[in-house]
């Protein structure tokens, strides 16, 4: 089993979390094809220093590194389970989505900005996962619920927002379903963006319900904001379950602020 996604988002995340995965593949954004976290054209990421409990990090990206719609590759799904795409390199991420649908293959995307190729990206994917403030980007809503609803003309399968310290929410069909998020005591939230959605995806590839789906993204999510920096701070799997048993059964094991 292979999961295909952008390894600078998800590279550390998929595998820390799911050990049942054989292999994971991850598109190298360049003409070569796939890539194994390995060094040579790498991204770069820098923490600043912290302003309250948010780190503005600065991404630099060599433009060698930009991947086109012909550089995309049928081969690239060849064992694949499941791909995750971003809008980093829109339009071959639209390709590769379409590709990998007509294969039945579910896709899943990151989308935290607003660009001419919005709609077309929602289209193109399985599960998008939306970024808080992009709802009300797109629609004019401001409530979590209106903005999923409004974006139904775009797009007929599940959608998902994440919402911070408000947890996680999601259109399923017709029903809206909103999981709180866990109370723990905020170290540093760098990367829980990405790791939430790691950890969707490994709650996704294993057949969780939509609202368990939330629940796992959100507890790895808040694990990752109790640690320092942001590969650094992506939880183990058995960190995320303690959390999700613990809050099941009243306990707090990590330093909750109430």
């Amino acid at each position: 089993m292979s999961v295909i996604a952008p390894w600078y988002q998800l590279g550390y995340v998929i595998p820390h979390l799911y050990t049942d995965l054989d292999a994971y593949q991850f598109y190298r954004v360049a003409p070569e094809g796939m890539m194994l976290l390995t060094t040579g054209l790498n991204l770069r990421e820098y923490s600043l220093a912290a302003v309250e409990t948010e780190l503005p990090t600065l991404w630099q990206r060599d433009d060698r590194l930009t991947l086109s719609p012909r550089d995309v590759c049928p081969e690239w799904l060849d064992g694949a389970a499941l791909v995750h795409v971003d809008a980093t390199d829109e339009k071959a991420a639209i390709v590769l989505a379409h590709m990998a649908r007509d294969r039945g293959l579910p896709v899943t995307c990151d989308i935290d900005r607003m660009t001419p190729r919005t709609s077309s990206l929602l289209e193109a994917v399985s599960i998008p996962i939306l970024a808080e403030h992009l709802p009300l980007q797109i629609t004019g809503h401001s409530e979590p619920e209106q903005g999923l609803r409004r974006l139904r003309q775009w797009h007929s399968g599940p959608l998902v927002v994440t919402l911070g310290e408000r947890g996680a929410a999601m259109l399923d069909r017709d029903r809206f379903i909103h999981v709180p998020a866990f109370p723990v005591r905020v170290v540093d939230s760098t990367g829980a963006g990405d790791v939430f959605r790691g950890a969707f995806i490994h709650a996704l590839l294993r057949g969780d319900s939509p609202e368990d789906l939330l629940r796992f993204a959100n507890a790895a999510a808040a694990v990752s904001c109790t640690k320092e920096g942001a590969m650094e701070s992506t939880p183990a799997l058995e960190e995320v379950q303690e959390l999700l048993q613990s809050q099941s059964s009243g306990e707090h094991p990590l330093d909750t602020q109430t």
